[in-house]
C-alpha cells in the first residue's frame, strides 16, 4: 500500500538525521578534549639554557627480506644509518662540547705541533714543571685581522714556491688582501714544509710575530688557499653555528679523535658577513671520512650531493674576506 512506503521513507530519513547528529556530537567531544591532553605535559622550570632535553628515539623501519635473505641482511642492505646527536651516541662527557657553540675546545699534540679542528695550529698554555700530555683544553681567541689587509710572508726552503704564488694570486685577483714579501715586518707568515706529505696547518688570524703555514709536500694550491683563509681569520664552513640547519651529521661514523673537527664555533669565526651556507666554500669539509669516501660523515638536508672544493675561492669566500678587510 502507498501509505506503507511513506511510513518507511519517513523512518529512514529520521534515522539518517539521528546518525548525522551523533557523529557531529562525537567530533565535537574529541576536539574539545585535545587541549586538555596537551596540558598534561610537564611545565619547564629554571633558565632555558640549563634545560636538559632527552632525545626522542628514532623509529627505524625494517624492510621485508627478499627470498633467501634474513631480516638483518635486508636491513643492512637498504637502511640508512640514523643521524644521532653526540648525546645520543653516548659519547664521554668531554665530548659534550660538540653540542655547544663556543670557543672552548681541545688541542692535540701532532708531532712538533699542537693542532685543533684538524688543521688549526695553536699555542698551548705552558705546562707545569716536567708535566707532559697529548691533549690540552684550550680557549680559541677571537681571530685578529691583518692591518690594512696586508700580509707579509716568506717561503722557507723545501716548499714549492709555485703553489704558494698561485694561491696568493687567487687572493690578489678576487679580494682586497695583499700578500707581500716580508721586509723586516714585525708580523708575518712563513710558508714552511711539513713532516707529513698530506697535512697542512695554519693559525687562525694574525698571531703577532712570525707564524707558520705548514704545507706537506702533496698539499695542492687549493690546500694553500684553504690555509691562507685560516691565517686571515676564517674558520671552517662546516663549523658554522647554523650548520645543523643545512647538514645532517653521522657522528657514529667519525672516530673519537676526529669528532672535534666538526665542533661548531660562533659566527665571528665562521660567518662574519652573515651569508647563506656555502657548500662550495674552500673551507668546507667533504661529506666523507678523510681517506675513505665510502664512509659518510655528513649529508645535505635537502638530499643533494656536494663536492669538495680545493681548487679556488668560492663567491662566498670572496665576499667573506672583502666584508672583513674592505675599508681596513
Amino acid at each position: 500500500m502507498p501509505w506503507r512506503y511513506v511510513l518507511y521513507s519517513t523512518c529512514l530519513i529520521f534515522l539518517m538525521i539521528g546518525a548525522t547528529q551523533y557523529g557531529l556530537w562525537r567530533a565535537t567531544q574529541a576536539t574539545t578534549a585535545l587541549p586538555a591532553q596537551l596540558q598534561t605535559s610537564p611545565k619547564r622550570t629554571g633558565p632555558a639554557a640549563l634545560q636538559t632535553v632527552t632525545p626522542t628515539p628514532r623509529a627505524i623501519s625494517t624492510p621485508a627480506p627478499a627470498k633467501g635473505q634474513t631480516h638483518k641482511e635486508a636491513s643492512a642492505a637498504t637502511s640508512t644509518p640514523p643521524s644521532l646527536s653526540p648525546a645520543e651516541e653516548g659519547l664521554p662527557e668531554e665530548w659534550q662540547i660538540l653540542e655547544t657553540i663556543g670557543t672552548h675546545t681541545l688541542a692535540f699534540k701532532n708531532g712538533e705541533h699542537w693542532v685543533t679542528q684538524g688543521d688549526l695550529l695553536v699555542t698551548p698554555p705552558k705546562l707545569q714543571g716536567q708535566q707532559t700530555t697529548e691533549v690540552l683544553p684550550i680557549n680559541l681567541q677571537p681571530p685578529q685581522a691583518w692591518p690594512d689587509g696586508v700580509v707579509p710572508y716568506t717561503i722557507a726552503t723545501g716548499v714549492d714556491p709555485e703553489r704558494v704564488q698561485a694561491a696568493i694570486q687567487a687572493f690578489h685577483e678576487h679580494t682586497v688582501i695583499r700578500l707581500v714579501a716580508c721586509d723586516d715586518d714585525p708580523n708575518y707568515v712563513t710558508f714552511t714544509a711539513g713532516e707529513h706529505p698530506y697535512k697542512c696547518y695554519s693559525f687562525l688570524g694574525m698571531q703577532g710575530g712570525e707564524q707558520a703555514i705548514v704545507l706537506g709536500s702533496s698539499c695542492t694550491t687549493g690546500n694553500v688557499i684553504h690555509e691562507i683563509m685560516h691565517a686571515l681569520g676564517f674558520g671552517h664552513t662546516h663549523s658554522r653555528e647554523d650548520r645543523d640547519e643545512y647538514v645532517e651529521m653521522f657522528w657514529h661514523h667519525i672516530p673519537s679523535t676526529e669528532k672535534l673537527q666538526y665542533q661548531k664555533f660562533p659566527a665571528t669565526m665562521t660567518n662574519p658577513a652573515n651569508l647563506d651556507f656555502d657548500f662550495d666554500s674552500v673551507l668546507m669539509y667533504p661529506d666523507h671520512l678523510a681517506g675513505n669516501p665510502h664512509v659518510k660523515v655528513m649529508r645535505r638536508r635537502d638530499g643533494k650531493p656536494f663536492q669538495t672544493n680545493r681548487t679556488q675561492l668560492s663567491a662566498s669566500d670572496i665576499a667573506q674576506v672583502n666584508f672583513v678587510y674592505d675599508g681596513l
